[in-house]
């Protein structure tokens, strides 16, 4: 089974958990990006549609990198590289995972990094970064792919 096929069931059964109903939402948040173009779709869609269905639901997009407060953070795009963010104001690049073994990074906030030494990680503490979100007023939320330059 993959992923995208579990999010439905995965957010119904989220909200049976914690006793909320859909007409309890008011808003919800988006991590768009950067993730696989399916899971991208998947969630823009399934997110669009509940917001669609039931308009009192407004939508708010950050992306995977609005996650954390600190630098620098590393996402896995591939087996080969990396999507990098070492600044709040710097851009996001891509890097090879054998260049980035070699950069002294000190600590950082990864999701999944399985070449550097593992004692660097640091963790994101999802309730923090919640407690900083502003919510947006958006009713619809384009998915957000990020263009490698070896890909044609």
């Amino acid at each position: 089974m993959r992923e995208s096929s579990t999010l439905v069931p995965s957010i119904s059964s989220l909200l049976d958990n914690n006793s909320i109903s859909f007409s309890d939402i008011n808003n919800i948040v988006v991590v768009n990006w950067p993730w696989s173009f399916t899971w991208v779709r998947t969630t823009t869609l399934v997110a669009n549609t509940i917001s669609y269905l039931d308009n009192k639901i407004n939508l708010t997009e950050i992306s995977f990198f609005d996650l954390y407060d600190n630098y620098p953070i590393i996402k896995k795009s591939s087996r080969r590289d990396c999507f990098c963010k070492f600044s709040i104001d710097d851009e996001i690049k891509v890097i090879k995972n054998t260049d980035l073994s070699l950069m002294n990074l000190g600590n950082y906030y990864w999701d999944f990094v399985d070449f550097i030494d593992a004692k660097n990680i640091s963790k994101v503490d999802y309730w923090q970064v919640l407690s900083k979100i502003n919510l947006d007023n958006l009713k619809l939320v384009k998915p957000f792919y990020f263009k490698k330059p070896n890909i044609t």
